[in-house]
């Protein structure tokens, strides 16, 4: 869209502010034909106030520009109302009166503040409710008969009509042909064929209608009305004579009355008028009754009413018959007029009309008498008339940015202008007066509307028991009419929404948040107290640790708060498990308070292992691992062994002994005797696994060769004194190990060459001791030392095992020289 003109030269103006815009709206809106609708958008500049020189609003409906503002409203839409005052602090809703169905459609409100432009589109909806008629429920026994349902005055066109008899479907109802009124609502018949029985004359059957504009079906329930049996041909004459014989006597009767009433008519005289008997206000709507009377009147008196307006000649004014049935239908629109001979020469004539001031203001009525020869007239004045101011809708709330309810009050069609509007704030026997701004509005013809506007601080409501109250006083009324607000009210739209407690997963000993989100609410007075309720018991136990409980709010786009409340909680076993936690919200709109629980709180606590494992080696190389398992809750826990080698898994047998302690947690010891050849290949390992409802996945543990206690222990070498030509051994001794697979290797370093030698055997003899009993070994190296061979060698005592990464060794030192 473009936005030409004066819009065009205020953006090449407006300096950058760098606003961050922002627009909320509904996406959708839906209404009923008749009501007004307010068409919800506001918008926001970061966290500052809008500047009413820099933004531009404006509405489209269907593309088409109903509503422009630019510091001043420019409406082109007749039943479309602007506040210029919200929309200065950010509220650029319009109000939409007397929804039709040619409003459906899109609208878009569109906010440009600076350099920014954001648009939003919402979707109107406009329904009417269906309205349901049983045409005929007349039947006779044993023939067949159609009801019909007329369901009227819907929109939309989509609708669904079934029909029960005692509650139960009947299948064959037929829908007729949907009429459209030139109003644009819809009409449709539809009709069921029955046979009825006057043994099941009690059968309730019904029409059901599903549609659009419905929260729930609307259905009209009815009974047959069984048709009574005809009157038998021989009683015809008799109740012919009865009835002829009552019409005589009636006619007899009128005609006596009629010559009585001549005869005492005939005589002359003068006739004095009464002055003409009214009210002395006349109220706009409200019928009149003139009446004026003659005495001394001849027989052939006349009467005639006349009607004068200002500036214009008297009109006699036309009257309808006095048939007492059509006479208030008439009165909307016309005149009745009745003149009675009252008997004695007394003649009474009154006019009854109902009095509009657009129509009857500084009229003059004349009843004009004409006896005999004479005429007398009197007049009546229409000067002192009112209009009564009509409400239009209950005074509903709206929330402002500054954090205020401003209150709205619309009279309509009252006369004269003057009017008093007080708007009060009541609190028990104690009123303060809060002021108030009026815009009158006068209409053709003459009638004049207000809308009188309060803001009330956030703060009056936070009392329950604080009224505002609204009077107005008119010249009209014989009384004041009030009506009054209270934040207790059925209809205040702001009472908190508070959804189900966010619950995790509870674990012993570790802390949670149980998080509560509230909603919607306004003013920003919202309580929250939480409550522990044991598992069977009734009992309830507030928290009171302030360290535990947290709450934070604030204000949504929408301008109401929102906040969340935050319980942490250590669970453990006695206090919380099988314990219910309620939320108990509590707001000055409430008369009780609001409560989310959790239901059947379920503490678990981890398996914890303890290390280390225990492995005992026992005999005929067997070896014992113990697993212990501490502080888990519930007791049930599934621990599987098994024995894993590069191709194939073997399930192995195993013990477990389950303890509760005092805490109430449980401790399991589980036991697996394995072969220490399990072992004997280092891609072999023994795996235990443990599977509790408190794990997301199994806990593991699994041992390899490497993973075996008993590692090689090498003791300090012993190393005899070594004389020239006579033989010695260095022996090492070797325990603490499992399996038997060592590896004792003897080296040799030379004085000049560092590296290692290989000791050639036939001056270097190895020989090994092993107690298998024991798992230990003795390596000794027998040799016949050399002064030229080994002065000043080292030799090394290497031992290489499974359980080693790498070798382990016990060296000698340079030996000794001085042989």
């Amino acid at each position: 869209m473009e936005y030409l003109g004066p819009l065009a030269a205020l953006l090449v103006l407006l300096h950058q502010t760098g606003a961050l815009l922002k627009i909320s709206t509904s996406s959708s809106h839906r209404t009923f034909a008749g009501s007004d609708v307010l068409l919800h958008c506001t918008f926001s500049i970061g966290g500052s106030s809008p500047d009413p020189r820099l933004f531009v609003i404006m509405w489209f409906y269907q593309g088409m520009e109903i509503v422009k503002y630019q510091e001043k409203a420019e409406i082109s839409h007749p039943r479309v109302s602007f506040d210029e005052r919200a929309a200065r602090g950010g509220n650029a809703s319009i109000l939409l009166s007397n929804a039709t169905f040619e409003d459906e459609g899109i609208y878009m409100c569109s906010v440009i503040y600076s350099s920014e432009k954001m648009e939003e589109e919402i979707i109107l909806n406009v329904l009417a409710s269906p309205k349901i008629q049983i045409l005929d429920k007349a039947v006779r026994d044993n023939n067949e008969k159609t009801l019909v349902c007329s369901v009227s005055d819907f929109y939309p066109v989509d609708i669904a009509i079934a029909w029960l008899r005692d509650g139960e479907l009947v299948r064959n109802s037929s829908l007729g042909k949907i009429q459209r009124y030139e109003n644009g609502t819809y009409s449709v018949d539809s009709t069921v064929t029955i046979t009825p029985n006057h043994e099941r004359k009690k059968q309730t059957f019904s029409c059901r209608v599903r549609h659009e504009s419905l929260p729930v079906p609307l259905q009209e329930d009815f009974q047959l009305v069984y048709e009574v049996q005809t009157v038998k041909a021989s009683m015809i004459p008799v109740i012919i004579g009865v009835c002829c014989a009552v019409t005589l006597l009636v006619a007899t009767m009128g005609i006596g009355l009629l010559l009585i009433w001549k005869l005492k008519s005939r005589k002359k005289g003068g006739f004095p008028l009464s002055v003409i008997d009214g009210p002395t206000r006349l109220i706009d709507g409200e019928v009149v009754t003139l009446s004026c009377t003659g005495n001394h009147c001849v027989e052939d008196t006349q009467v005639i009413w006349l009607e004068k307006k200002a500036l214009r000649e008297p009109e006699i004014i036309q009257s309808h018959g006095v048939d007492p049935e059509k006479a208030d239908l008439l009165l909307n629109t016309s005149y009745v007029m009745n003149t009675k001979h009252m008997g004695s020469q007394c003649w009474s004539s009154n006019l009854r009309f109902t009095f509009h001031v657009a129509n009857h203001k500084g009229v003059t009525f004349i009843c004009r008498f004409t006896s005999g020869n004479k005429i007398h007239e009197k007049r009546f004045h229409c000067t002192e008339v009112y209009a009564k101011p009509r409400l239009v809708d209950p005074v509903k709330p709206s929330l402002c940015v500054s954090g205020e309810i401003l209150y709205s009050l619309r009279l309509d069609g009252f006369y004269p202008r003057d009017i008093q509007i007080l708007w009060t704030c009541v609190s028990g026997e104690r009123q303060e007066i809060i002021s108030s701004e009026e815009q009158l509005v006068e209409h053709s013809p003459l009638t004049f509307s207000v809308c009188s506007e309060a803001r009330i601080s956030e703060k009056v409501f936070t009392d329950p028991s604080c009224k505002v109250r609204v009077t107005w006083e008119h010249g009209s009324m014989d009384q004041p009419q009030s009506t009054e607000m209270s934040i207790l009210d059925p209809d205040f739209p702001w009472r908190p929404v508070v959804e189900e407690i966010q619950t995790p997963r509870l674990f012993l000993d570790v802390p949670v948040q149980l998080k509560c989100k509230i909603s919607g609410y306004f003013p920003d007075a919202v309580t929250v107290n939480w409550l522990i309720v044991k598992g069977g018991s009734a009992e309830e136990t507030l928290v009171t640790d302030t360290k535990s409980t947290s709450i934070t709010s604030k204000r949504e786009v929408d301008l109401t708060y929102s906040s969340t409340a935050i319980l942490t909680v250590t669970p453990s076993l006695a206090t919380h498990h099988g314990a219910i936690i309620k939320c108990r919200v509590q707001h000055p709109s409430l008369e009780k308070p609001k409560e989310r629980s959790t239901g059947a709180l379920r503490v678990t606590a981890k398996p914890c292992l303890m290390e280390p494992v225990t492995m005992t080696l026992l005999e005929n190389g067997k070896i014992q691992i113990s697993l212990c398992l501490e502080r888990f809750y519930p007791g049930d826990i599934e621990i599987t062994w098994r024995r894993e080698r590069k191709y194939s898994k073997y399930l192995l047998s195993s013990t477990e002994s389950v303890t509760e302690g005092n805490d109430l947690t449980f401790h399991v010891t589980s036991e697996c005797i394995v072969s220490g050849y399990v072992f004997a290949e280092p891609g072999n390992k023994v795996l235990v696994e443990w599977k509790h409802e408190s794990l997301d996945v199994p806990g593991c543990r699994s041992w390899s060769l490497r993973d075996l206690p008993w590692r090689p222990v090498m003791e300090d070498m012993i190393i005899p004194k070594l004389e020239a030509g006579k033989e010695a051994a260095l022996s090492c001794k070797i325990s603490g190990y499992f399996p038997h697979s060592l590896s004792v290797q003897w080296i040799k370093k030379e004085k000049r060459n560092k590296s290692e030698i290989k000791l050639p055997d036939r001056y270097y003899k190895v020989s090994n001791e092993e107690k298998a009993e024991t798992f230990t070994r003795v390596s000794r190296l027998t040799f016949t030392p050399h002064p030229e061979r080994d002065r000043g060698a080292e030799f090394i005592c290497r031992v290489t095992h499974p359980t080693l990464e790498e070798p382990i060794e016990k060296k000698t030192g340079p030996l000794l020289t001085g042989w």
